[in-house]
């Protein structure tokens, strides 16, 4: 199950599983909800102890592992530092 996949590397790597709040899958999946304003939470064993606001919370995975996508933000950041991608 890939629940169980995801949680697994959620334990074995550095990157987060962070999700987005955002009000539509569609707002999510065309881009409108890349920042952390509202709260982001953080899924897996990496989860917060304090609880984000109440809402609707989406997260990008790659297809297979590793599927935190995440750390390629960091990396394209530490990179391109004019890079203006707050999702993690």
């Amino acid at each position: 199950m890939r629940v169980l996949d995801l949680f697994t590397e959620s334990i074995n790597s550095n990157c987060n599983l962070r999700a987005q709040p955002c009000s539509s899958r569609a707002d999510f999946q065309a881009g409108r909800c890349n920042t952390c304003d509202a709260g982001c939470a953080n899924m897996g064993y990496n989860s917060n102890s304090q609880q984000p606001p109440n809402g609707t919370y989406y997260l990008s995975t790659n297809g297979k592992s590793p599927y935190c996508k995440g750390c390629m933000a960091k990396l394209a950041r530490s990179l391109l530092p004019w890079l203006n991608d707050s999702s993690c």
